[in-house]
C-alpha cells in the first residue's frame, strides 16, 4: 500500500508543519510521541485520508496484476470482471454502462464518507497570527 506518491506527499505535509508547534509542545511538557497524536495527526487527517483514498482507488482499479497472481475468478477485483463482462457485452452499450456505474459506487460511497476530513483538514491550522 505504500507507494512513491504517498511517501512525497506526507512528506511534503509534515515539512511544512512549523517548529513553533513543536517548541510550543515541548515547552508545555509533550514529549515526542504525545506531540505526534495530539498535534500532527489532527493536522494531518486530509492529507492521509487522500493517500487512503488514492490507494484504494489505485488497488482497485488494477487488473493485470490480479490476473497473473489468481488463479479462480473468486480472489478478482470486480475490475476484472467488469473487463470480461465488456468482452461479452460489446453491443449492448446500456448493460456496459450501468456495471461501469455499479463498480463505481464503492469508490464514491468512501469518497462521501471521508469528504467531512477534506474540509476540516483545509479550515485547521495550527498557529494564530
Amino acid at each position: 500500500m505504500i507507494n512513491a506518491f504517498s511517501v512525497f506527499l506526507l512528506r511534503q505535509f509534515f515539512a511544512q508543519i512549523p517548529d513553533e508547534l513543536y517548541e510550543a509542545s515541548l515547552i508545555d511538557g509533550c514529549g515526542h510521541f504525545r506531540f505526534l497524536r495530539q498535534i500532527v495527526l489532527p493536522l494531518s487527517k486530509a492529507p492521509i485520508m487522500s493517500v487512503v483514498i488514492f490507494n484504494t482507488i489505485w488497488a482497485w482499479n488494477q487488473l493485470q496484476w490480479p490476473l497473473m497472481v489468481t488463479s479462480t475468478a473468486r480472489w478478482r477485483p470486480i475490475t476484472v470482471g467488469l473487463s470480461s463482462f465488456i468482452s461479452e457485452a460489446a453491443a449492448l452499450t446500456q448493460l456496459i454502462m450501468a456495471g461501469s456505474v455499479i463498480t463505481t459506487i464503492p469508490i464514491l460511497v468512501l469518497y462521501f464518507f471521508t469528504q467531512q476530513q477534506f474540509t476540516e483538514g483545509i479550515s485547521t491550522t495550527g498557529l494564530k497570527g
